[in-house]
């Protein structure tokens, strides 16, 4: 160990400035500290001081798979004024540094500016939000996200930094796929619940979400480039044990996000042979599953509800009404829940379970346009890349990796539509970071 260190690059010790910054975030996942992350800082630091690469992709991912730990909430005593505000800042001083030390530009394009004037305007709604201190917490909790974006963005456009971050990802799903099972042997499945407590539908989301990862470690090599021989059997298995898991904990969306993406990957060019046999896989275990188990029955149950969308037509009807009586500033960042929460009766406030909406009611039209030209500008410039390319050297010709990472994301916005607190999905920005590096590459390989 004190070898490899002796033997350390100097472009190593630049990256450390990085790991730094990413420390920092980790340490502070918006507005919340877990202390699973900072250990995993801790050990990332102190096992792969060698190779900082592994540990910026291990910090991202525990960032990512934060939102099903239950969280360790950070006593706050002064919001605006706190260490934390401080460790944001420096996060973001040394991200910059590190890219000045390699005489690198840091990555900035428009979804980023968008970003960023929509976090100045969260700021500038907190004077007219209801509570001041929660709108204080929450204008924090945007302005950590800007640094997460940025930090993604910078880190990703590496394609070893790619290739690593999904690897593991694909790991993460595999660890959660553990878990599920054995909190399935030990406890059974009486609750949703089930999974040692946590949230059903965040950690069923967090397991749709790391399909993506498998699929690229399966099909994809070092280069990124498609495998001549791909895995058929590791990316069926995945796919298989995540139904049966999304099955047991009844998550709607997430089950209907499955079968989007099965049903999406089939229709990519190269290999499509192959992905065919997994979606025939697929379905074949599903089959056998649903004539000889019940696990099934808990789905089946909540999609035969009265309201298959678990109430939430009712909320989103009332939130339109919220909006109406403050339609271009908003209610003022913060308040939104205590306005619904008011409008029910009820004293603890209540989201709408829908992250556009939540925005809309927080920060008005003004708050909504930058927020979803901050979503759009990423994928528009992506879908012009590939349409310009498919024009010009057809369907084949675009990298497998474009295709998997789109249809990953048209799964994904199936549950990120209809959950509380998605606006704050982490792994939102993963997806808009890696579409602003594709958009930025200068040739479609």
């Amino acid at each position: 160990m004190i070898e490899q260190i002796r033997e350390i690059s100097t472009q190593n010790k630049k990256e450390w400035v990085a790991f730094v910054a990413i420390v920092c975030l980790t340490s502070l996942a918006g507005i919340r500290m877990d202390l699973v992350l900072i250990l995993a800082g801790i050990v990332a630091g102190i096992v792969l001081f060698a190779n900082p690469t592994w540990a910026f992709a291990l910090l991202i991912v525990a960032i990512i798979f934060n939102s099903i730990l239950p969280p360790v909430v950070l006593p706050v005593v002064n919001v605006a004024l706190t260490w934390a505000n401080i460790i944001g800042l420096l996060a973001f001083v040394g991200l910059v540094w590190d890219s000045r030390l390699r005489r690198e530009q840091l990555f900035w394009n428009k979804s980023l500016t968008f970003m960023l004037l929509f976090v100045v305007w969260v700021w500038i709604s907190v004077s007219w939000a209801q509570d001041l201190r929660d709108a204080l917490v929450r204008a924090v909790a945007w302005s950590f996200f800007l640094l997460f974006y940025v930090a993604f963005v910078n880190f990703l456009r590496k394609p070893t930094h790619q290739t690593v971050s999904m690897t593991l990802i694909a790991v993460a799903g595999w660890v959660l796929i553990v878990i599920g099972f054995v909190s399935v042997a030990i406890f059974g499945v009486e609750n949703r619940d089930f999974v040692f407590g946590l949230n059903p539908n965040n950690f069923s989301n967090r397991l749709v979400f790391a399909i993506v990862g498998v699929f690229w470690v399966a099909f994809l090599n070092e280069r990124r480039e498609l495998k001549n021989n791909p895995q058929l059997f590791v990316p069926t298995l995945y796919l298989v044990s995540t139904l049966i898991l999304v099955a047991y904990s009844a998550s709607r969306g997430e089950f209907i996000s499955v079968f989007i993406f099965l049903a999406l990957i089939v229709l990519l060019p190269g290999n499509r042979q192959k992905r065919f046999m997994i979606f025939i896989m697929a379905l074949a275990a599903v089959a056998l599953m649903w004539f000889t188990t019940d696990i099934w029955q808990g789905l089946i149950d909540r999609f035969g509800s009265d309201d298959t969308l678990g109430g939430r037509t009712g909320l989103w009807d009332l939130s339109w009404q919220i909006f109406r009586q403050n339609p271009i500033i908003g209610v003022g960042v913060g308040s939104a829940q205590q306005a619904l929460g008011i409008a029910l009766g009820i004293e603890e406030g209540k989201s709408p379970h829908n992250p556009l909406l939540l925005v809309l009611l927080d920060t008005g039209l003004v708050g909504m346009s930058l927020y979803l030209m901050m979503i759009l500008t990423p994928l528009l410039a992506f879908s012009r890349k590939l349409i310009r390319n498919i024009k010009m050297f057809g369907m084949n010709a675009i990298p497998y990796r474009y295709w998997l990472v789109l249809v990953a994301f048209m799964a994904y916005l199936v549950s990120w539509g209809k959950s509380g607190g998605s606006q704050h999905d982490i792994a939102l920005y993963f997806f808009l970071a890696l579409f602003s590096i594709f958009a930025s590459e200068s040739r479609a390989t």
